[in-house]
């Protein structure tokens, strides 16, 4: 059974020196089914001063995000667009475990309009992942996180403009595959 996501971004601005700023952001607590299985949707606007694409999704199909191969712009996630979009929206820490800590990665997908970029923990893969997923079209940006530990299951989802609910279920169903399920 999907977990049922609710979020919602409110307000924009735009600070003095250009830079992405976002005025609030909304924490809804999620019910989801299974014991110990708990949830949070965070959703922020971003100004639409970053909503191009600095990439051709492509040229990343296929590839690994921490490896830059033949990319002259080297790493995924160091991307002007891509960096700027994920530290608008991940609290500091999140940001770091998903840029830095999670060090093994998958291939870049394209699954219909949506770039989908998974990473997990070495060695801890069901119970530590994340999925970037970016709406190439609408240039929206969800990002999912999953830990469990021996006492508590969480999942996170970040997402700009729109809840990550509305996100096709086999993208849904994507992520939560990737979870190793209690005994």
């Amino acid at each position: 059974m999907l977990p049922h996501l609710l979020s919602r971004g409110i307000g924009s601005s735009t600070s003095s020196n250009g830079l992405l700023n976002y005025a609030f952001v909304v924490l809804i607590a999620a019910v989801f089914t299974g014991p110990g299985f708990a949830g949070v949707a965070i959703s922020a606007s971003v100004d639409s001063e970053d909503s191009s694409l600095c990439f051709k999704p492509a040229d990343w199909v296929g590839k690994y995000p921490s490896k830059s191969g033949d990319h002259a712009s080297g790493r995924f996630f160091d991307l002007p667009c891509v960096h700027r979009k994920l530290k608008a929206i991940l609290s500091s820490a999140d940001f770091n475990l998903v840029v830095n800590r999670l060090t093994v990665d998958a291939p870049i997908q394209m699954m219909g309009n949506y770039l989908l970029v998974a990473r997990c923990e070495a060695h801890n893969c069901p119970s530590s992942h994340a999925m970037v997923i970016i709406d190439t079209e609408k240039r929206n940006y969800f990002v999912g996180l999953y830990r469990r530990s021996a006492s508590v299951s969480i999942t996170k989802w970040y997402a700009t403009d729109e809840d990550p609910y509305y996100l096709p279920t086999e993208i849904r169903e994507s992520f939560l595959r990737k979870h190793e399920p209690r005994p």
